[in-house]
């Protein structure tokens, strides 16, 4: 069946949308109400023969919509990197209705898959000044990747809506901070890399994947100390990067420092960029999102590396259960996109 992915970046069409936000290890489930408050925000974390079974996984999410009634629901899942590139190009100087066709002769040698197997979609950039260039960001999926998504939704019994990317969840996360109206950076941590947007007034201007996650941090301890994976796991969920006083701090903060620092640098790297880049202004307030292992003190250090305002992410207060659950954000931000023009 062909695949009409135009739904990607379309605008909204009403009703209550289930988010599913599937990881190698979990899987988030978040709906909202008009408000934008989770009236289902869940986290589910999968079996080593859900993470590499197609069946398995599919028995799980059909036993979810059965014992919560979501059975014909809207869902919108979550792609993450690499089932999806995202490229920033000038616009095709062509009529609107040619411009798929444009742009998928111009980004061909841009994507390491054969482009006739591509969707493509895209979203436009403000413009920066007048008379500038229309600018572009087109994401571009593998259609059997966007096919089997579909199949596993409907397999369960519920109604595939969007497909939409970690980003655009991401810039709806931002979009409801009071930082946003000046500019604001959201980083995800993840386990072997981290995603950073930028936006500013509802738009996403910016994003980029950085060489740091939270595997780079416990290898980083453990070459320096003698210390087990378990045991590193353990010291960065408890001591972090807490400050202890200590005029001696022990090899596994000096190390978990050191590892921060690099993350610093391609955050301040990416931050020069886009401050020359967008001329927008330099961008103050920074917010963490933890995929897995929260770390604490790490939001502190890195404002004080980068000279920003830097917090972890404010959390969404979910029904009868309390704060949300680790890893769970961007399921609540691709289910606000209903709330968002």
């Amino acid at each position: 069946m062909k695949i009409d992915l135009r739904r990607l970046l379309r605008k909204p069409m009403g009703g209550s949308l289930l988010a599913l936000d599937l990881r190698p290890t979990q899987m988030c489930l978040c709906q909202v109400d008009k408000q934008g408050r989770p009236v289902l925000l869940e986290r589910l974390p999968l079996s080593k023969d859900q993470q590499v079974s197609r069946e398995a996984l599919a028995a799980l999410l059909d036993r979810v919509v059965r014992e919560r009634h979501l059975a014909g629901t809207p869902c919108v899942m979550v792609l993450h990197r690499p089932d999806y590139a995202l490229l920033l190009t000038e616009a095709p100087q062509v009529p609107e209705a040619e411009i798929q066709s444009a742009l998928r002769w111009k980004i061909g040698d841009l994507i390491d898959f054969p482009v006739n197997e591509a969707i493509l979609d895209y979203f436009e950039l403000p413009p920066l000044q007048a008379g500038e260039a229309r600018q572009l960001y087109v994401v571009a999926a593998r259609e059997s990747v966007i096919q089997e998504r579909v199949d596993l939704l409907r397999g369960a019994g519920l109604e595939p809506a969007y497909i939409d990317i970690a980003e655009k969840a991401q810039r709806n996360l931002a979009a409801r901070l009071p930082e946003d109206e000046q500019g604001v950076a959201v980083v995800e941590i993840g386990e072997t890399e981290s995603l950073l947007t930028i936006t500013r007034r509802g738009d996403l201007l910016f994003s980029r994947t950085l060489p740091f996650g939270l595997d780079t941090a416990l290898e980083q301890v453990m070459q320096q100390t003698e210390l087990s994976a378990d045991m590193a796991r353990s010291y960065l969920a408890g001591q972090g990067l807490l400050d202890d006083n200590s005029e001696d701090p022990p090899a596994a903060q000096l190390a978990l420092r050191f590892a921060t620092e690099r993350l610093a640098l391609e955050l301040q790297r990416s931050l020069d960029y886009y401050d020359s880049r967008f001329r927008r202004g330099a961008v103050r307030n920074l917010y963490l999102i933890f995929d897995g292992l929260y770390v604490p003190g790490l939001a502190a250090y890195l404002g004080t590396l980068t000279g920003t305002v830097c917090r972890d992410f404010p959390a969404v207060e979910r029904p009868a259960h309390g704060a949300t659950p680790s890893g769970c954000l961007l399921s609540y931000g691709a289910a606000l996109r209903e709330l968002l023009a």
